[in-house]
């Protein structure tokens, strides 16, 4: 009898995911403008939902998150990093950076159930959950880390039937960003994002880094004689109530891709 009732208080606790992520679809629509969020806002009247969202997501056991198709694992994933950070940053506004939050990737915030038993960081779950058990380099277009170089939050959910749509939308709106990327033909010059940089591993499954890039920019920048250059991150945070200019680039250069030392969401 004991038995049987603690089996179906288990049973009840384990939520069952909304696939639809309706809760943070609303509040991304309420908050969310050109790709920034409006964290005043958030912090002022849109916490309570945002932490109901979290908690939701949390509510999801390991059993009910393994029985979901891999669209459906990877759209719950990318919704509860990004739910994540921006639940982080409006806990600490106002602030100029994500990075003036103390070891923000690092401190483990994220206490999903279909984690396993103890809270993980933003860096272990975008490393060791996403990008190694999809292998898909677009999630580094859909993963908002709070910086003005950062890809845009969508004003709606990742869903894991829209998944692949959604994943394409974000690779070519980011690409094709000028402040962000651009190929001077005349010069033989790219110029890149440092994402581009420091996961350059993700993107070279394509044969190379430029190869990747050409799909959106045009083959002529997978040319001989093409010299890459990433520019610097602009960590400056994604806030709705700033503006934006586009980031210096760096002076380094070369014919090739040289990989960066660390990962830019551990960098300090």
């Amino acid at each position: 009898m004991v038995t049987t009732m603690l089996s179906f208080a288990i049973a009840a606790a384990c939520t069952q995911p909304d696939l639809d992520h309706r809760a943070w679809t609303r509040f991304l629509g309420r908050y969310v403008e050109g790709g920034l969020v409006d964290y005043a806002a958030v912090k002022g009247r849109g916490l309570a939902d945002l932490e109901a969202y979290v908690s939701a997501l949390d509510a999801i056991c390991p059993e009910a998150y393994a029985k979901l198709a891999p669209g459906d694992q990877l759209a719950f994933l990318l919704n509860a990093y990004n739910a994540h950070v921006v639940r982080l940053v409006a806990g600490a506004y106002p602030i100029a950076s994500i990075r003036d939050v103390t070891e923000p990737f690092k401190r483990p915030i994220v206490p999903l159930r279909v984690l396993g038993a103890s809270p993980m960081s933003l860096d272990a779950l975008e490393n060791e959950l996403i990008r190694k058990r999809f292998g898909e380099p677009r999630v580094h277009f859909a993963l908002v880390c709070a910086a003005m170089d950062c890809p845009p939050l969508r004003k709606e959910a990742y869903l894991g039937r829209k998944i692949e749509q959604q994943l394409e939308e974000q690779a070519r709106l980011f690409v094709g960003d000028r402040r962000k990327n651009r190929f001077d033909a005349d010069a033989k010059v790219l110029e890149l994002s440092a994402i581009f940089d420091w996961f350059h591993g993700d993107f070279e499954k394509a044969g190379s880094v430029p190869t990747f890039v050409a799909k959106y920019l045009g083959d002529g920048v997978a040319a001989p004689g093409v010299v890459v250059r990433f520019r610097d991150y602009d960590w400056t945070l994604n806030d709705a109530k700033r503006g934006r200019g586009p980031g210096p680039l760096e002076t380094s250069s070369s014919d090739g891709i040289e990989p960066a030392p660390s990962n830019r969401r551990g960098k300090p």
